[in-house]
């Protein structure tokens, strides 16, 4: 069994999501994790079930996401000519079978959706052809609540929003 799941649960989010560890001026910052809750699975398990626990991870992952729909902002307010936005899945497929065929081509900065379009029965399986060939293509994707303030704004192009900046 695991010991040091914060050690490793750290390494995750430096890997992954290393602006949450970088200071400056875009909010959410955190260094360590203090405690000692959760040293086996089991614990890990009860404490990913608290209402708190949701809490947090909820609000950091809406953090991110309102810092990834800035970066959207920018793209919409710049009159670039390489920056392009796609919000239906058509487009975006369309867009991704291009780049499989010419690697040379830019790719998206990233492809945003809300789990309720994720969810929708009609767009499930060519959503999840998009996430999947975004994968092997290395593109970030986020899956965002509908509900949270990010969510509300990925919901304005349809649940679906992919930019090139």
């Amino acid at each position: 069994p695991k010991e040091e799941y914060s050690d490793e649960f750290l390494n995750h989010v430096n890997k992954h999501h290393s602006w949450l560890l970088k200071k400056g001026n875009k909010g959410v910052v955190f260094s360590k994790i203090i405690g000692n809750q959760a040293r086996t699975q089991k614990d890990v398990y009860y404490l990913k079930t608290q209402d708190y626990f949701k809490d947090i991870v909820g609000e950091t992952s809406n953090q991110e996401a309102l810092l990834i729909l800035e970066e959207l902002t920018e793209v919409i307010n710049k009159n670039e000519k390489f920056s392009k936005i796609l919000y239906t899945w058509r487009e975006i497929d369309y867009e991704l079978r291009l780049i499989r065929q010419n690697p040379n081509l830019p790719k998206p900065n990233y492809i945003i959706l809300t789990e309720e379009y994720l969810k929708n029965p009609k767009n499930r399986n060519k959503t999840h052809r998009i996430l999947q060939i975004a994968q092997n293509l290395k593109i970030k994707t986020k899956i965002v609540n509908e509900e949270s303030e990010a969510g509300i704004s990925v919901k304005n192009f349809g649940g679906l929003v992919c930019y090139f900046k």
